[in-house]
């Protein structure tokens, strides 16, 4: 096998062998192998390039993906095993993507439970399940839980301003109980959206 041709692009490099393209190399790489046109390329080499190559490849999937939003390391260890990757390739680049700092569960925690305090769209109990489910540790959530007040009544309150329109609809049993089975459902419990709504009425 030899290198036929190494199309430079302004952040990636492609690499043919024997006329067909065959990887896609950053600088680093290609000076590693020390690889140019004519050079010859042995089996146990083109295995590691291959290698190198993919890894490359699924590294800049996940910057892409990691643009758009931020991911615990379970998300995208999810992603790039649904997009076709190995355990093992995948678990090098989580590691990797962490290491250059692209992923990082206290930040994502910190994030998410600010946004969470901020916008009062569900309660506690639910924002700690959803974290828990995208894969951030207990630990990490402890830690970012001791840094910040969360009351759920602000949440409660903010739901239900925007739910009820005056107090006589709270004042109606069958509406009330519509209103407390939704709230219930967002996590809140009966004691606290019982007092809570006792104390918009009084608002009112």
């Amino acid at each position: 096998m030899k290198v036929t041709n190494i199309e430079n692009t302004e952040v990636e490099n492609l690499i043919y062998i024997d006329d067909e393209y065959k990887y896609t190399l950053n600088e680093e790489v290609i000076k590693e192998y020390q690889l140019y046109v004519g050079r010859k390329v042995g089996y146990m080499e083109d295995m590691y390039i291959q290698k190198k190559s993919l890894d490359y490849e699924a590294i800049n999937k996940s910057i892409k993906k990691l643009s758009y939003r931020l991911r615990t390391k379970k998300e995208m260890s999810i992603y790039l095993k649904e997009a076709g990757y190995s355990k093992q390739l995948v678990d090098r680049v989580v590691a990797k993507l962490t290491e250059m700092g692209y992923i990082d569960d206290l930040k994502y925690c910190e994030v998410y439970i600010s946004y969470y305090i901020n916008n009062k769209l569900k309660s506690k109990a639910v924002a700690l399940s959803e974290l828990k489910n995208k894969g951030v540790s207990s630990d990490i959530i402890r830690k970012v839980l001791n840094s910040v007040d969360i009351d759920d009544t602000k949440s409660l309150l903010a739901i239900l301003k925007k739910k009820v329109k005056n107090s006589e609809q709270l004042k109606d049993k069958n509406y009330r109980d519509k209103i407390k089975a939704y709230l219930y459902r967002k996590g809140f419990n009966l004691n606290q959206i019982n007092k809570t709504i006792n104390q918009l009425i009084d608002d009112y």
